[in-house]
């Protein structure tokens, strides 16, 4: 299936966005996630996605989806879909994920 910004409000996940910068999604709450120097994940940046021009440009710049450590949807840049599996996808759904 593909995703769209709309989906951003039903999923919790982590994502790797284009310019490296990890972050977790939780309904619509975005965490910034830096590994310190002892590797644990650290969150420096917390902020609500409220307005749909913020979801969509926060969307536009996630190129991978994680679950359990493994990608499960990625794309090449912000032109193409994210297409993630029906299954996948059910996992990631808010309350599905152990996050």
């Amino acid at each position: 299936m593909e995703l769209t910004h709309l989906h951003l409000e039903r999923i919790c996940c982590e994502v790797t966005l284009f310019n490296r910068q990890r972050w977790r999604i939780s309904q619509q709450k975005v965490q910034r996630i830096i590994v310190d120097s002892s590797g644990n994940n650290q969150v420096i940046v917390t902020r609500e996605l409220g307005i749909d021009e913020d979801v969509e440009l926060f969307f536009t710049q996630i190129k991978s989806i994680f679950l359990d450590g493994k990608i499960v949807a990625c794309r090449g840049c912000s032109q193409q879909p994210l297409k993630i599996l029906r299954e996948n996808y059910a996992k990631i759904k808010a309350g599905k994920n152990n996050h």
